[in-house]
């Protein structure tokens, strides 16, 4: 029996890691939305007739005993009510279908989904994972152990069979909850990793990666789709005086209050980055020169008026310079796209700083 119990606890334990590997994203928000719930409810049902296959069958007794509740009681703990129910609802059928339409077949079925209902309730009781673990599965196996004594009374050897079914089921237990853990918290250091290479640590902008790859897509859309893409490139003018001035915590604090305002100024397509120091850009899909003009005018004079708070409770002012490029009307080259922009740049900065200057075309 124990061996066949752990060969059981060995598949949920495996096919765990195999099934939840493809929605890492499911720790990525606080709570895993209706349609992820679903899928792994699913896939968490399908695990618990796998079970159903491998259970053990007691001697002179018509008694089989699986770990089939494992599943649902783990979409219960860490995935919500709908994948437990999900869970629950596959393992029902599943039970019906495998071993016919019959009286015990119909109860086992039912007495899946009554867990895979109530289980959720109890997981989520204010308590350390530890304790919503033990409630749980003790519960499932309370409700499980009762329709075993309500179908066959125990008697002689079947006592000792259910007390050593309940000892492995409860270390399989515990066993799944601490995958499931350490999947989640994989996935969470994959994604903070994901963000580190792709966003900047101080703005929370696209960083230079991110935006390599997004212009390289969005210059090649362009020319294919013949649509105009337009880029601001953005300079604090004279910024290095904020930080002699004021100390770098000053300076950070003014990179992320001109972050915040680039992204409450841009389209709803564009993509805003930081290119290094005090360099910023904005790409701008669909928008031709005027319109990318316009919006760097719109930059320009929002960061004049706004009053940049620093640490330490003092307010100043600061300008920016841009330069304004747009594929195809400043060029077909998508190599030299982003020079124009940059020359225009610096034409801004020679003129005097504080204004726009679109490339020459």
């Amino acid at each position: 029996m124990i061996k066949t119990l752990f060969s059981n606890a060995c598949i949920v334990f495996t096919l765990l890691v195999i099934g939840f590997l493809p929605y890492s994203r499911l720790r990525t928000r606080r709570v895993p939305n209706t349609l992820d719930q679903i899928l792994t409810g699913l896939g968490a049902g399908v695990v618990g007739l796998v079970l159903m296959l491998y259970a053990f069958a007691v001697p002179n007794s018509g008694l089989i005993l699986d770990l089939r509740h494992l599943p649902v009681v783990t979409c219960a703990l860490f995935l919500g009510p709908w994948a437990s129910l999900v869970a629950g609802l596959v393992e029902c059928i599943g039970r019906i279908a495998i071993f016919g339409l019959n009286h015990t077949s119909l109860l086992a079925g039912l007495n899946m989904l009554c867990i895979s209902m109530v289980a959720p309730l109890l997981a989520s009781i204010k308590r350390k994972l530890a304790i919503r673990v033990l409630v749980v599965n003790v519960y499932a196996l309370v409700q499980i152990s009762l329709l075993v004594e309500w179908l066959m009374p125990l008697h002689g050897h079947l006592g000792w069979v259910l007390l050593t079914y309940w000892l492995v089921s409860l270390a399989a237990g515990y066993g799944s909850a601490w995958v499931v853990t350490q999947l989640f918290a994989h996935f969470r250091h994959h994604h903070e990793l994901e963000q580190l290479s792709s966003v900047d640590f101080l703005t929370g902008l696209n960083n230079t990666r991110l935006f390599d790859a997004a212009l390289n897509e969005l210059t090649a859309h362009a020319i294919h789709g013949a649509e105009p893409l337009s880029i601001l490139a953005i300079d604090i003018d004279h910024f290095k005086s904020v930080n002699d001035t004021y100390g770098h915590p000053a300076g950070d604090a003014v990179l992320q209050q001109l972050a915040v305002l680039l992204r409450s100024c841009k389209g709803s397509r564009d993509i805003v980055s930081r290119n290094g120091g005090e360099e910023f850009t904005v790409l701008m899909p669909q928008c031709s020169l005027i319109e990318a003009r316009d919006m760097a005018e719109k930059i320009r004079g929002t960061v004049e008026r706004n009053p940049f708070a620093l640490p330490d409770g003092r307010v100043i002012s600061i300008t920016v310079s841009l330069g304004v490029a747009c594929l195809p009307e400043s060029s077909n080259d998508t190599d030299t796209f982003l020079q124009l922009a940059d020359d225009a740049l610096y034409l801004a900065k020679k003129q005097g700083r504080n204004q726009v200057c679109v490339a020459s075309t």
